[in-house]
C-alpha cells in the first residue's frame, strides 16, 4: 500500500471515534437528552460587553462528544483491533487498559479547543451558528469545521509523533466529514443548521 496513503487512513482511523462524538451530541440535541447540561460554559459572563463563547457552547456539548469519543475508542479496542485490516491502522496502542479514557479525554478536549475560535467570534460579532462576511467568512467557514483539532491533537501528541503531514490529513478527514455530518445532522433534526 502506499505509504502516504495508509498514513491518511490511519490519521482517519485515528480521528474517527470524534465523529462517534458528534453523533451523541447530535442524538442529545434530537431527543433532548440530559438537558440539565445544557447550561452554557461562559455561564453568560462578558468580556468587553459581548459574551465569551455564547449559547451553544453547553455542558452537555462536552459531556456528550467526549462520552461518544470514549465509546468510538471502545468499539476500536474490543471489536475492530480483532481484525487485522484494522490493527495495520492503528497508531495508539489499543489493548491499553487506559484505551477508553485517553477516548473521553481526547473527546472533552476537543470540545475546549472549541472555545478559543468561539470567543474571537463573539469579540467580532458573529453571533453562534452565523459567519461573517467578506474577506473572513471563508476563513472562520473552514476553521468553524476543524477547530476542535487543536485540543484533540494535544492529548494525541501525548502518543504519536506530530508532523504537518498528518496534522493536514486530519484537517482534510474532520472537513469533509463534518460536512456530510453536518448535512445530516440538519436534515434529521439534530442540528440548526447544515453548516
Amino acid at each position: 500500500m502506499n505509504t502516504r496513503w495508509h498514513e491518511f487512513l490511519a490519521i482517519s482511523y485515528l480521528f474517527s471515534p470524534l465523529l462517534i462524538g458528534l453523533i451523541a451530541h447530535g442524538l442529545c440535541i434530537k431527543f433532548g437528552l440530559f438537558r440539565f447540561l445544557t447550561s452554557p460554559v461562559d455561564r453568560e459572563r462578558t468580556f468587553r460587553g459581548k459574551r465569551f463563547f455564547g449559547r451553544n457552547k453547553t455542558y452537555r456539548g462536552i459531556v456528550a462528544v467526549a462520552s461518544g469519543t470514549a465509546l468510538g475508542f471502545a468499539v476500536q479496542a474490543y471489536v475492530l483491533h480483532d481484525f487485522e485490516i484494522f490493527r495495520r491502522l492503528e497508531l495508539l496502542d489499543y489493548t491499553s487498559d487506559k484505551i477508553v479514557n485517553i477516548g473521553l479525554v481526547v473527546g472533552m478536549a476537543a470540545m475546549l479547543g472549541e472555545l478559543a475560535n468561539s470567543f474571537v467570534k463573539r469579540q467580532l460579532d458573529i453571533q453562534p451558528g452565523e459567519t461573517t462576511k467578506g474577506v473572513w467568512r471563508t476563513f472562520f467557514y473552514v476553521f468553524d469545521q476543524i477547530d476542535f483539532l487543536l485540543g484533540a491533537w494535544i492529548i494525541f501528541g501525548l502518543f504519536v509523533s506530530i508532523s504537518f503531514e498528518r496534522v493536514a490529513f486530519s484537517a482534510f478527514f474532520i472537513f469533509v466529514t463534518h460536512q456530510m455530518f453536518s448535512f445530516f445532522g440538519h436534515l434529521f433534526g439534530m442540528r440548526k443548521t447544515a453548516r
